[in-house]
């Protein structure tokens, strides 16, 4: 009910931030996927479509604000969602090595749908060899540094009691000196 509402609210207004973010570095190239990884954060730990339905908001988002070709980032960055999705029943999510190595698999993925789709519409990327020195490990990395603690900041973001349901959380009593 109004607690997944709230939760979802949430989850699409940290991808907007993300979007806007990634959008604003005044970079010609970043290798940090911001979108990405909150898709990724979204479907390992709350799985339920959570992260195709973040990638596929973050990936539109890109798309209409900054894209040569319409869905050459929301193609991407929902299939990486999905991925998640379908790994997260087998992912302990506390486990931060596991996180990064899925984070790590999904960056792969993500990467090369994208560059299928980038040389499937004719865009100019410089040989294998430039894409894999120059483009990917970079992004593998920076996701890879940033994995641990951007989940740990969304984790507490995400578990506030404000968006608990009612009856899971605490009670607490004022109790009167006598």
């Amino acid at each position: 009910g109004g607690t997944q509402a709230m939760i979802a609210l949430l989850l699409l207004g940290i991808v907007l931030l993300a979007v806007l973010i990634q959008l604003g570095v005044p970079l010609t190239w970043w290798p940090m996927d911001l979108p990405l990884l909150v898709a990724a954060y979204a479907g390992l730990t709350r799985g339920n479509g959570w992260g195709l339905l973040c990638g596929a908001f973050g990936g539109l988002l890109l798309d209409a604000l900054n894209s040569p070709v319409p869905g050459l980032r929301m193609v991407p960055l929902a299939l990486a969602g999905a991925l998640a999705d379908s790994i997260q029943p087998g992912v302990n999510r506390d486990q931060p090595r596991l996180q990064v190595l899925s984070v790590m698999l999904l960056v792969v993925v993500h990467d090369g749908v994208l560059a299928l789709l980038a040389r499937a519409q004719g865009l100019h990327q410089g040989g294998l060899w430039h894409v894999l020195l120059l483009y990917s490990l970079p992004r593998l990395a920076a996701q890879a540094l940033a994995t641990v603690p951007l989940f740990w900041a969304l984790g507490l973001l995400v578990k506030q009691k404000a968006f608990l349901n009612s009856r899971q959380r605490g009670v607490q009593t004022i109790r009167r000196w006598p």
